[in-house]
């Protein structure tokens, strides 16, 4: 019996980037380039999505996503 995730990162590309040079792959590809709008792509395949711009959002918006019976996603805006 396998479980599901629940949660996962996505667009984490200065992670995904510096395993790629330490392991000396070619990272041509990007969801930034063009910009790829991840929450109206999932919606558009009926799966719930929400943006989180502010931490104060977080919380519940999480907590609602991970009481949605099927997949959901939470694209978190990340301030750098």
């Amino acid at each position: 019996m396998s479980a599901t995730p629940r949660l996962r990162a996505l667009r984490n590309f200065g992670w995904i980037r510096n395993v790629a040079n330490g392991f000396d792959y070619n990272l041509d590809t990007s969801l930034n380039d063009p910009f790829v709008d991840l929450v109206k792509a999932a919606q558009a395949f009926g799966i719930e999505a929400f943006y989180v711009n502010k931490p104060s959002e977080l919380a519940s918006v999480l907590e609602y996503a991970l009481g949605i019976d099927g997949p959901a996603l939470v694209n978190v805006h990340i301030a750098r």
